[in-house]
This record gives C-alpha cells, sequence and structure tokens, in this order.
C-alpha cells in the first residue's frame, strides 16, 4: 500500500484515468455536499487571496482510494472510495473552464487540456479523466466536452455552483476571480492517496472507510462486499450485470433493495435484524466462504429478490388470487411478514396454500389490530415462524398462531367479536377501514357485482351533530356519539364524494339517500325509523359475526 498526501492538482494532471466500477453507486452528492464543498473552497480563497496568509495554507479533503488496473500510456485507476470527491471538483473546474472562456480564453484552454482531459490521446475511452458508472458517463462526458444541455445529478451540480459562482462576480473586486480560483482547487485542496497493491485487501479497507454508513445505504455496502470477494474484476462486473442490477432495477430503491436484505438475514437466521447489521451480518455469513460459494450466495439472493418485488408490488403477482390477497395485507402495512412469507414462496407449496397462508397472516393482523393488541412483537414473530417445516405449511402455521399467548396472541373468536363492535376503525386510516367495509360488503356475495372502489364511507350518525340529532339521541347524546361514532356499527358506503349537507340530515332522510347505493351493508336501513345507540349495536353485532367468518381463527 503507498499513502501519501497529494494536492488536487497534481492527481488530475498527470496521464490518469480513474474508472469508478460499475457495481458502485453513482454520482449521488446533493445540495447539502454541494454547499459545504462551495463554502469551504470560498474559506480557503480568503484566507490565501484576501487576508494574505500565503500559499501554504491547504484544506484537507480526505481520502481517495485506489487500485491499480493498467499502467502504461494512460494509467489506469479503479476507485475504491472517493469518486464523490473526484466527480465535484471535476464539476467546478468545467465550470471555472466554461465561465473563463470570454474573459480569459489561455485559463479556459489551460484548464480542458491539462485537467480535464487527458492529453494528446487519441482513444476516447482514455480521453477523460473520470470513466464514471454507466449512467453517469453520457451527461459527465457532455459537460467535459463543454456542451451545455447536461442533465441529471451532474447537471444539477453544475447550476448549483454556477448560481454560486454567479454570486461571487456580482461582488466586483471583492468577488471570485476566476484564475485565483482555479489555483485555489489545484494547488490548495490537498487528498490522502491510498494505492492498493495486489496484497492489500481492498474490501477491508473499504469497510474501515464506511462500517459506519458514512452516506451510505447498507446495500451499498453489501454489493461492494460482494464484488470485491471477486478474485477478476471483468467477471465481477459479469456478475454484477447479471445478478446485482436486475435486483436493483426490480426493486426500484436503495431503501427497498436494503430491506430485502434486512427481510432476507431475518429469514435466514430465524431472528430480527437491525437495519445496521445487515452487512456486518453478510459479512459474518460469507467470512469463509471461497469465490464460488460467494457468487453462489448472490445468485441465490437475487432468486428471493423476485418474490420479495411482488410483496412490495403485489400487481407483479401473476397470480390473481395471490394478487388480491397480499394487496389487501399490504394495506395493514405488515412488512414484518415479509421473512416469513418469502420462505413460504421459496417453500414451492401449492399456490392455493400460499393463498391461505396470506389469509392467515391477515387474519392474525386484523384480529390483533381490532383488539389493540402492541405491534413491537411482530418482527419476533414472524421470524420465529421461519422455522416451521415446508410440509403442511398452513396447518403448521395456524397452529402455531394459535398457540401464543399475551401480546403474542391470536385473539378467539369472543375478544375478537367484542373488540370488533367497539373498536374506532375509522380513526385507524381510510384504507383499512373501506378495506373492512368492503369485506363485510362482499361477504354478503350480492348477486350485481358492486364497484366498491368508487364508493365513499359516510357515517350514519354524524360526526357534527345537529339539534335533531341530540335530541334524537336522548339525553347522553355525548356519550354515545364520542364511543359509537367511528365503529363498524355506524359505517356504511355511500356513491360519490361525502357531501355535508346530505350528512348531517334526520336519520329518516339520510335513510333514501343510503337506499340509492346499491349496497348490502346499508339493507339493514331499510326496516329501521330510528338510529340510536340500540340500533347501532345491534348492527354491530351482526356484522362481527360476518368479521368471524372472514378473518377465522382455528377451532
Amino acid at each position: 500500500m503507498d499513502v501519501h498526501d497529494e494536492k488536487f492538482g497534481n492527481l488530475i494532471y498527470t496521464r490518469r484515468q480513474y474508472v469508478v466500477p460499475i457495481w458502485q453507486r453513482e454520482y449521488s452528492w446533493g445540495i447539502r455536499q454541494w454547499k459545504e464543498l462551495w463554502n469551504d473552497i470560498m474559506r480557503l480563497y480568503e484566507e490565501v487571496f484576501k487576508k494574505e496568509r500565503g500559499q501554504d495554507t491547504n484544506h484537507f479533503m480526505g481520502s481517495i482510494v485506489l487500485k491499480p488496473r493498467e499502467l502504461g500510456g494512460v494509467e489506469k485507476y479503479v476507485v475504491i472510495d472517493g469518486q464523490q470527491r473526484i466527480s465535484t471538483l471535476l464539476v467546478i473546474l468545467a465550470l471555472v473552464r466554461d465561465a473563463a472562456k470570454t474573459e480569459n480564453p489561455t485559463l479556459s484552454n489551460t484548464i480542458q487540456s491539462s485537467y480535464l482531459l487527458n492529453r494528446d490521446i487519441k482513444s476516447l475511452d482514455e480521453q477523460f479523466k473520470l470513466c464514471p458508472s454507466v449512467t453517469d458517463n453520457p451527461p459527465f462526458e457532455k459537460m467535459m466536452n463543454g456542451e451545455s444541455d447536461v442533465t441529471g445529478r451532474f447537471g444539477d451540480a453544475y447550476n448549483f455552483f454556477k448560481q454560486r459562482l454567479l454570486a461571487e462576480k456580482e461582488k466586483g473586486t471583492d468577488g471570485c476571480d476566476l484564475e485565483k480560483l482555479k489555483e485555489i482547487i489545484i494547488d490548495n485542496l490537498r487528498l490522502v492517496e491510498i494505492i492498493l497493491s495486489e496484497k492489500d485487501d481492498s474490501n477491508r479497507i473499504f469497510e474501515t472507510l464506511n462500517s459506519r454508513g458514512l452516506d451510505l445505504e447498507q446495500a451499498d455496502l453489501v454489493r461492494n462486499f460482494f464484488m470485491m470477494k471477486i478474485g477478476k474484476e471483468s467477471e465481477a462486473e459479469n456478475l454484477y450485470a447479471s445478478t446485482w442490477l436486475p435486483m436493483q432495477e426490480n426493486l426500484l430503491t436503495a431503501e427497498n433493495l436494503t430491506e430485502f436484505f434486512r427481510h432476507y438475514l431475518a429469514m435466514e437466521s430465524h431472528a430480527t435484524v437491525m437495519q445496521d447489521e445487515i452487512y456486518g451480518l453478510m459479512q459474518e455469513n460469507l467470512k469463509w466462504s471461497t469465490e464460488e460459494e460467494t457468487i453462489a450466495e448472490l445468485k441465490k439472493a437475487k432468486e428471493y429478490s423476485k418474490y420479495y418485488q411482488r410483496l412490495l408490488f403485489p400487481n407483479k403477482e401473476p397470480n390473481s388470487e395471490l394478487r388480491r390477497r397480499l394487496e389487501r395485507l399490504n394495506i395493514w402495512k405488515v412488512s414484518t411478514s415479509y421473512p416469513f412469507l418469502l420462505k413460504a414462496y421459496l417453500g414451492k407449496i401449492p399456490e392455493g396454500d400460499l393463498c391461505r397462508v396470506v389469509e392467515i397472516i391477515e387474519s392474525f393482523v386484523v384480529r390483533r389490530h381490532f383488539c389493540n393488541v402492541k405491534t413491537n412483537s411482530l418482527n419476533t414473530i414472524f421470524t420465529s415462524l421461519c422455522r416451521l417445516d415446508d410440509k403442511d405449511l398452513v396447518a403448521s402455521l395456524e397452529k402455531e398462531l394459535a398457540n401464543y399467548r399475551w401480546n403474542y396472541r391470536w385473539p378467539n373468536d369472543e375478544e375478537f367479536a367484542e373488540s370488533f363492535q367497539t373498536f374506532p376503525i375509522y380513526k385507524s386510516s381510510y384504507t383499512k377501514c373501506h378495506l373492512i367495509l368492503s369485506s363485510l360488503e362482499q361477504s354478503f356475495e350480492h348477486p350485481e357485482k358492486v364497484e366498491l372502489s368508487g364508493l365513499t364511507i359516510e357515517h350514519v350518525m354524524p360526526e357534527t351533530l345537529t339539534d335533531w340529532w341530540k335530541t334524537h339521541l336522548g339525553s347522553e347524546w355525548q356519550r354515545v356519539h364520542s364511543e359509537l361514532l367511528d365503529t363498524v356499527g355506524n359505517l356504511t358506503f355511500v356513491a360519490g364524494p361525502i357531501n355535508p349537507s346530505l350528512s348531517n340530515l334526520p336519520f329518516l332522510e339520510k335513510k333514501k339517500w343510503f337506499m340509492k347505493t346499491k349496497v348490502e351493508l346499508s339493507v339493514h336501513f331499510q326496516s329501521l325509523e330510528n338510529w340510536t345507540r340500540t340500533e347501532i349495536v345491534e348492527r354491530a353485532k351482526v356484522l362481527s359475526s360476518k368479521a368471524l367468518q372472514i378473518w377465522k381463527h382455528p377451532k
């Protein structure tokens, strides 16, 4: 390992090309980092040229870790760490070049020929000082060539620094001189250059620099760990393109990818995994693995990620029945069940059994929700279920959940029926409440299918009581309203958006409105003349008996 302190200008003046491996994240610095860097440069400018502290005044930018790739006409180095710093400083130099084209062409040409491009190189592949990721390369090359229509994060960075430079130049003689700004960047910004040898463990060094997750997702650390375990760079690039990249594209965001690995490891270990434990646990699992075993593990993870995508985005599930059940489950935001559902998916159990597994989990979650059972035990519950045998998984799952007690329990029929009648489900969330009412409506098996998604939830006893309603409810109207307003017994569906003028009508007038929407939930009102505590409680009992059949508990 060769370690030494170096001016940034010296790092880019020689005929070098810094290559960002395809498995590293794209250029990702944003306004916070840009602002900090610009402020550092301006403070240094002030020290050197305005306070005349001398050219020996420097600013330390951190380190860059490089691994030699090819040594020859153009020396190529793989950037293990530090691409964000290098990229951003090159953006600022490109800006100074463009700003100097009119007022100082010599400066502009010097920056272009000496610091942004490798001189006298005919090969386009070796022309630029930096070779960024595949997606970053087109806008970066445009910027280096002086083109104006640069898009993406590089375009955003350029425009940010352009606005800052314009603000400085508007200060007149107290502003920023381009020649001096170039000197600050080239001569007064310093970095520690770490050049690795073949014997150096690049993964260990990367871990040391990034183990605290400095601006990195855990998935970024895991990705680099996998790629650095592969001996040949060409093989690592092929593995990235065929295995990692499809996972990343399918799960859309780095956050989703990080959560996938958290749930994947939880499924494998049968234990809860915290987000900041992902990288360390993956590293520990593969500490003694061969290259072949490392590749096999990544390919296994890719296979699981296909099913994780379906958990996140049920529209990707080809089986319509399973898709519908996953959509319902996601409304309850029970991602804690994903480790167990991943196991069930890969258990290759019949699709009918898989549908039943999702139904059981929904029943378990819904019953606990209505009975107000704390959710902090769900992680432990679902990860422990991963040890169940795939053989007859449905029966094993029902038996295991039914045996749980206290905060782990699956509420029985008596507890669920009572809580279903009194729990203010409307306050939980509109989507959850809509699902409950939709499920109840569908349980009536109406011969004419009603499009439930277009229906609106309406309180029968209104949210704001008029004098008529207060008289109608009797002397305890405040208590009745407080206790029963948002319970299932007082809720129904109506067509179209809520109309406040209709919502507050007397019951018999509202009943006419309800009858216009052909839903079975409102048929109950046909024979009623009053809507008081007695009627609300009675309807809740009727609906709770339906709920027991929808969200079943094993006998």
